[in-house]
Parts: C-alpha cells; structure tokens; sequence
C-alpha cells in the first residue's frame, strides 16, 4: 500500500484560512442580505405609521375647527337670549310701574314699585350682563 501525499503544514493552514475566509465572506453576505430586509421592512412600516400619525392630526384639526365653530355659534346664541330677556324685562318692569302709577292710589304707590323692583328687577346695562352671565367678550 502506498501512502497518501501528505500536504506540507504552511498548505493546510493556507487552505484552512482560505476556507476560513470564504466561509466568513459567505456569513457577512448573509447578514448584509438580512440586515437589509430587515430596514427595509422597519422603513415602510415606520412609513405608514408617519402617514397615519399625520392623517390623524389633520382629522383631529378638522373636527376640532368645526367644534370649535360650533361652541362659537353655541355661545353666541346663549350672549343674544340673555340680552333680550334682559331688555324684555326691563320693558315689562318700565310697563308694570307705568300701569301701576296710573292705576293705584298715592299711598299704594311706593309700595307697588318696591314690589315690582324686587319681583322683576331692572338691569342697567343689558349688555355687560349678559357678557357676564356668557362669560365671553361680545
């Protein structure tokens, strides 16, 4: 039987490295390859989640403009009752102390008034009250 040929040392190690080498260029293709994929797939959904986030705030913006709109229409309907309350009583006081002057005695008549003043009083300024009462600048 013959002997196999042996390869010198320095050519194994050679080879080996060689191996070695090829074997670690083929792993980091492989990780470059899954890296990759990987921020790809991270990017787009990073992506969508922007495109949401953003749609969301526009949304939000509109339905909070139109609230806001509303509550704005809501607070003016409430400052325009209460001054015209305000100045329906005030004519109904004017008329009621009127009609009591004219209708009852002297002595009645003081009464009468302090009566009405306590039961229907009068407002000064319409206006500032019902800015008061709103709590807005109108």
């Amino acid at each position: 039987m013959k002997a196999p040929d042996l390869v010198p040392h320095e050519q194994r190690q050679a080879d080996r490295r060689q191996n070695h080498r090829r074997a670690q260029d083929e792993w980091t293709e492989h990780l470059e390859r899954r890296l990759r994929s990987f921020f790809a797939k991270c990017l787009f959904v990073i992506s969508v989640m922007g495109i949401i986030s953003a749609g969301s705030i526009l949304g939000f913006g509109i339905v909070l403009k139109a609230q806001s709109k509303t509550s704005r229409t809501i607070q003016q309907q409430r400052y325009d009752y209460i001054y015209t309350a305000c100045v329906d009583q005030n004519a109904r006081h004017e008329a009621t102390i009127d009609r009591a002057q004219e209708a009852l005695p002297l002595e009645s008549r003081q009464t009468a008034t302090l009566l009405v003043d306590q039961l229907q009083p009068f407002t000064k300024d319409c206006a500032a009250t019902a800015r008061k009462r709103v709590k807005g600048d109108r």
